[in-house]
């Protein structure tokens, strides 16, 4: 004969069961919760993006077209030339005023073609002119497309101050400053974790703008240094952290540093875990709560999606995601599934925009103008002037740094310490 339990034991075995789960996991529902929250309700909430108000910008810079190309090692040639004439005075030597006036005249013509947005004082300036670079746990020859992504952008920012993180600059940064994050820091699983992680940190602290290495500037950024707050949009919901640029001590930066140890949690699979505990999702969820949300920018539109190998208006994506692994598919299918869904939009995509052709810019790298070669005697961009930071150590290049997995370039070298931690 069969014995059924009651049903009223049974609803207590339930209820006895929802309790445990609740009790033993109610930190990780909090957190899963609070992901599913931005799904749901991101495209149903207003987004302030830049153009959307009287902020003097176009909606989603529709009216900025692709980059012309610009060959950056000649622009970088020409303020070496610059550089050098004024440091040694010498304008009685005609050869060295010749040359310095066609610098200065190619310097100008470049930078005048690559402007846009509005002029801003400045005095009405909040981010900083600094540029971080992060790259942990790397151990295979650095990618000349990241040494080419460096170079443009400090070429078209000559003023602003780099700051590359490795590992141990990383460990000393986290132990002086947020002495408290250290432990769980160290602990992260995936070095793209601690990438992340660490991205926040330094902006929380210094302020300014990061940028994945697989990021190649085109254009400078100096028109966004007048929000607090300015990050691209992801697709089909939440905003990217591989271009964030922010004022120091942000409150938005600081809720996303105070809530990295209660979402230090594993979510099913090493993808989801890296989204949801450091990666944009945690940042996307984070801006879908924050009581300041209309005061962060974000940079909208298809023509700055930075997703795959594109140009937009600002920037060159390369498309490294390095840190990608197998369950990665499995989640891209059902991306594919959930931009299929109205309520997230549909996504299209051009992979043959043509760029945009610019005016007469040398197309070698020791060229200033049509028919004038930059002479042997100019000093090289791989000068070693003094460290902008304590985080710049000066060192020339050698094949020992690129085979051994470090990068050397122009002023500074990077030193690049598995997998890479690059979104």
């Amino acid at each position: 004969m069969r014995v059924t339990a009651p049903p009223r034991r049974l609803k207590s075995y339930v209820i006895a069961v929802t309790v445990t789960v609740v009790l033993f996991f109610h930190k990780w529902l909090y957190c899963f919760v609070i992901v599913v929250h931005c799904f749901i309700t991101w495209n149903l909430r207003s987004t302030n993006f830049v153009g959307s108000g009287d902020d003097g910008f176009s909606l989603d810079l529709q009216d900025v077209p692709l980059p012309p190309e610009v060959d950056f090692t000649a622009l970088g040639n020409a303020r070496s030339i610059v550089k050098r004439v004024e440091k040694e005075g010498n304008t009685t030597n005609p050869v060295a005023t010749e040359e310095y006036e066609k610098a200065v005249q190619f310097i100008a013509e470049t930078e005048k073609m690559l402007a846009w947005g509005p002029v801003t004082r400045k005095e009405d300036m909040i981010i900083p002119p600094i540029i971080h670079h992060i790259v942990i746990n790397m151990k295979t020859e650095v990618p000349e497309t990241w040494v080419a992504a460096r170079e443009a952008c400090m070429q078209l920012h000559p003023d602003w101050t780099f700051m590359y993180w490795d590992d141990q600059r990383a460990v000393d940064f986290i132990r002086k400053e947020h002495g408290w994050f250290l432990e769980t820091w160290q602990s992260y699983k995936y070095p793209i974790q601690k990438a992340d992680s660490l991205r926040y940190l330094v902006l929380y602290t210094y302020g300014g703008t990061y940028l994945d290495m697989d990021l190649q500037c085109r254009r400078p950024l100096d028109a966004f240094r007048k929000f607090p707050f300015v990050a691209p949009a992801a697709h089909p919901v939440g905003i990217s952290n591989g271009f964030m640029m922010t004022a120091p001590a942000h409150p938005f930066i600081e809720q996303l540093i105070q809530n990295l140890q209660l979402f230090n949690r594993w979510f099913i699979s090493s993808y989801p875990t890296v989204m949801f505990s450091t990666g944009c999702m945690y940042v996307s969820s984070h801006h879908a709560i924050a009581s300041d949300r209309q005061d962060l920018k974000v940079l909208g539109g298809e023509n700055n999606r930075l997703s795959g190998r594109v140009t937009t208006p600002l920037f060159t994506h390369w498309g490294a995601s390095s840190w990608h692994q197998g369950d990665a598919r499995v989640f891209k299918v059902l991306g594919n599934i959930v931009k299929a869904i109205p309520i997230f939009g549909t996504e299209t995509k051009d992979e043959n925009s043509p760029e945009v052709a610019g005016p007469s810019i040398p197309s070698t790298s020791d060229t200033l103008n049509e028919g004038t070669t930059t002479p042997s005697t100019t000093p090289s961009v791989q000068s070693t002037p003094e460290p902008t930071s304590p985080f710049t150590m000066v060192i020339p290049i050698t094949t020992a740094h690129r085979s051994s997995g470090t990068l050397a370039r122009d002023e500074t070298m990077v030193l690049i310490s598995e997998k890479v931690a690059i979104v």
